[in-house]
C-alpha cells in the first residue's frame, strides 16, 4: 500500500526477473511461493547494491590524489561493509536504485570538474543533465538529493568555466598595457566567482520564495474539516479578544492538534471558547466544540487503530444572534494520553458562527486541590486567531500537488507546535537509523558505538574545515566538490524534514525519519568523511614528527627524517591509516552481524 505511490522501474525490474526466472523452469510465483519471489528481488536489490560498491570504486579512483591514493579502496570498501547499508540496501524497497541513480550522477560530476572544459566537457555536462533526468523516476528522496547535488555542481562548472575566460580576457588586457600577471588574483577569482555564484542563486531563490507568497485572511494553526473550502475565514469585527475571530461556514470544522507533556498524571481537562452566531438558535442547531483524546502522540498512522481514543462534544442550545456566548467542555485525561485534537464545528443551519478566545486548562484529577490552584494552560496555538497565515498565489498553488503546497505551508507558517524541537528529535532518530538502527529502526546501536561514530565525524569535519581554511584562493575541484556535496546533504536532510513534517500540521502525527532516505548521498557521505579523516589523520602525523623534532638535536632530527621517510617509502604498499580503517570497518561490520543482526532474526 506504501509504495504504490512510488515510481513502478525498480518494481518492474523485480517483475521482469521473476518472468525471467519462472521462464528457465523457477517457480517465482509471488502468491504460490512467496519465499522464493522474495529471494530473487532481494537478489536484484543485491546487483543494484553491488553496482553502487562499483561506482563508489570509479568515484574513488577519480578523487584518488598522489597524497591520498588509498581511496580507490577505502570508499567501496566503508560503503559495502557499511552495516545499515548493507541491511536495507539488500531489502525489496526501491532506496537502492535511489541511490545507484545519484550515485552515478555523483561520478559523472566528479569527471565533469575534473575536465570542465572542450567537448569532453560538454559531453560530461549533457550526462549529468540527462542522470539527473532520470533520477526522477526512481524515487522522490533521488529528486531532492540529486537536483541540490547537480544543480550547485553545475553552478560550480560554470564559475570554473566564466573564472577561465575572465582570467583569460584579463591577462590579454595586461599584456598589452605590458602589465605581468598576478597569481594571487588569478587564485582570488578562481575562489571568489563560483562562490559568489552560489550565494547569488541561494538569495534569488529565498527572495522568490518570498515573493510568491501573500498574506491570506485564515488563522494559523487551524485546520479546515468540513465538507465546504479549505481556509478557516478570519473576520475583524468587534472580537471577543483582540481584533480577529474564526468565522465558520455551515457544516464546517476547524481543529488544531495539542501535545500533552510527558510524563503526566491522570488530569481533568477543560476546553472553552467564545460563540458568535449572525441568528438566533434554539434546540441542538448550533454551534459545537469537542475534543478527542488519545495515546497515539507521535507515533506514525500505523497501528494506531489499536489505541485508545476517547471524543467528547459540547453543542450550544441556545444563542442570541449577534451576542458572544460562553461554552465549556470537560473530559478526563488518562495518565498514558500524549495528545489531544481541539475542534470547533459551526452550526448545521444556513448561517455563520465565529469563535474567539479558545484555551486548554488541564488540573490533575488527584489529590483534590483548591479549585485553580494547579490549572495549567496548554499551548493552544493562536487562541484569539490574532495570528494570520500566509499562502503562495493561486496560479503557483494550482501548479504544485498538495503535499508540496502542504510542505510550503508548515514552512512557512508559524504551526502549533514547536518545529525546533521536533526538528531536534527528527535529527536524533535519523542520525541514529543512517548509522545502525536495524529490523526497520527497531534494533539500535548500542549508545558508546553511537559516541565513537560522533567523535569520528566531529575529526572528519575538522579536518575538512582545515583543509578548506588552508587552501583559500587555491581551491581545486576537491574542494568545490566538497563544498557542493556537504550543502546537497544539508539540503536533503531540510527538504526530509519538510516532507516528514507537513502530515503535523494537518494530522497532528508525526512520522518517524529514516536514516535510509540519505543513503541516497551515501558514495559522497563516505568520501567526505574518509578526506576529512585523513587531513585530520595527516595533522596528527605531522605533528607527532615536530615534537620528536623539537626534542632532538638538528643533526639527529634531519637523519631521523630522513629515516622516516624511507621507512615510509619501503612499508608504502599499505599505510597505518589505511589498516586501522579497514579493520575498523571490518570489526564493524562483524560486531553488527554477529552480536545484534544474527541472533535478532536467527536465534
Amino acid at each position: 500500500v506504501w509504495e504504490i505511490r512510488q515510481p513502478p522501474p525498480y518494481y518492474w525490474l523485480c517483475a521482469v526477473t521473476l518472468r525471467a526466472a519462472r521462464v528457465i523452469g523457477i517457480e517465482a510465483d509471488p502468491y504460490a511461493n512467496p519465499e522464493v519471489a522474495l529471494t530473487l528481488m532481494r537478489l536484484v536489490s543485491l546487483l543494484l547494491t553491488l553496482a553502487v560498491v562499483a561506482f563508489a570504486w570509479v568515484a574513488g579512483a577519480l578523487l584518488s590524489t598522489t597524497r591520498f591514493p588509498w581511496l580507490r579502496v577505502l570508499l567501496p570498501l566503508t560503503i559495502a561493509l557499511l552495516p545499515m547499508q548493507a541491511f536495507v540496501g539488500i531489502s525489496v524497497n526501491n532506496d537502492i536504485m535511489a541511490e545507484l541513480a545519484v550515485s552515478v550522477l555523483f561520478v559523472a560530476l566528479v569527471a565533469l570538474l575534473r575536465w570542465p572544459f572542450g567537448w569532453r566537457g560538454a559531453g560530461l555536462l549533457g550526462m549529468v543533465v540527462l542522470l539527473l533526468l532520470a533520477s526522477t523516476s526512481t524515487k522522490m528522496t533521488a529528486l531532492v538529493a540529486g537536483a541540490a547535488l547537480a544543480g550547485l555542481g553545475l553552478l560550480a562548472w560554470l564559475g570554473m568555466v566564466i573564472s577561465r575566460l575572465a582570467a583569460s580576457l584579463i591577462d590579454k588586457y595586461q599584456l598589452r598595457r605590458g602589465v605581468g600577471r598576478t597569481e594571487a588574483l588569478k587564485r582570488q577569482r578562481q575562489l571568489v566567482l563560483p562562490l559568489s555564484m552560489m550565494l547569488l542563486l541561494l538569495l534569488l531563490l529565498a527572495s522568490g520564495v518570498w515573493a510568491a507568497l501573500e498574506p491570506e485572511s485564515t488563522a494559523a494553526g487551524w485546520q479546515i474539516g468540513g465538507p465546504s473550502d479549505r481556509p478557516v475565514q478570519l473576520q475583524s469585527q468587534s472580537a471577543h479578544d483582540g481584533s480577529h475571530v474564526i468565522e465558520l461556514k455551515p457544516g464546517q470544522g476547524a481543529y488544531q492538534w495539542v501535545d500533552l507533556p510527558l510524563p503526566h498524571p491522570p488530569l481533568t481537562m477543560t476546553f472553552s471558547a467564545w460563540v458568535r452566531t449572525s441568528e438566533s438558535t434554539i434546540g441542538d442547531t448550533g454551534a459545537q466544540i469537542g475534543v478527542i483524546v488519545d495515546q497515539r502522540g507521535r507515533l506514525p498512522q500505523i497501528g494506531s487503530q489499536t489505541l485508545r481514543t476517547v471524543e467528547a462534544w459540547t453543542t450550544i442550545t441556545s444563542t442570541v444572534g449577534g451576542v458572544w456566548t460562553p461554552v465549556y467542555l470537560t473530559v478526563p485525561v488518562q495518565a498514558d494520553d500524549r495528545k489531544v485534537l481541539a475542534r470547533l464545528m459551526a452550526g448545521a443551519q444556513g448561517f455563520r458562527t465565529e469563535f474567539d478566545s479558545m484555551s486548554l486548562t488541564v488540573r490533575e484529577t488527584l489529590p483534590a486541590s483548591p479549585e485553580g490552584e494547579d490549572d495549567i494552560t496548554l499551548p493552544l496555538f493562536n487562541p484569539s486567531a490574532e495570528i494570520g497565515a500566509w499562502k503562495l498565489h493561486a496560479g503557483l498553488h494550482r501548479l504544485l500537488p498538495a503535499e508540496q503546497a502542504d510542505i510550503i505551508d508548515m514552512q512557512v507558517n508559524q504551526q502549533a507546535f514547536d518545529k525546533f524541537a521536533i526538528a531536534r528529535r527528527f535529527d536524533y532518530r535519523q542520525f541514529r537509523s543512517f548509522w545502525g538502527n536495524f529490523g526497520w529502526v527497531s534494533l539500535p546501536l548500542p549508545e558508546s558505538l553511537f559516541t565513537l561514530i560522533n567523535v569520528v565525524i566531529v575529526l572528519a569535519l575538522a579536518g575538512l574545515a582545515a583543509r578548506a581554511v588552508g587552501r583559500i584562493g587555491k581551491w581545486t575541484r576537491g574542494e568545490w566538490l566538497g563544498l557542493v556535496s556537504l550543502v546537497a546533504l544539508a539540503i536533503a536532510i531540510s527538504v526530509g524534514f519538510a516532507r516528514q513534517m507537513a502530515p503535523a500540521s494537518t494530522a497532528g502525527v508525526y512520522t518517524d525519519p529514516h536514516g535510509r532516505y540519505l543513503f541516497v548521498l551515501m558514495v559522497p557521505i563516505v568520501w567526505l568523511l574518509l578526506a576529512g579523516l585523513s587531513v585530520a589523520w595527516s595533522g596528527i602525523t605531522n605533528y607527532e614528527l615536530r615534537i620528536t623534532n623539537y626534542l632532538s638535536s638538528t643533526h639527529k632530527a634531519e637523519g631521523r627524517r630522513s629515516w622516516a621517510k624511507s621507512n615510509q617509502a619501503e612499508s608504502s604498499v599499505i599505510p597505518w591509516g589505511v589498516w586501522i580503517w579497514s579493520s575498523a570497518v571490518i570489526l564493524f561490520a562483524l560486531f553488527c552481524l554477529l552480536s545484534l543482526i544474527g541472533p535478532y532474526y536467527y536465534g
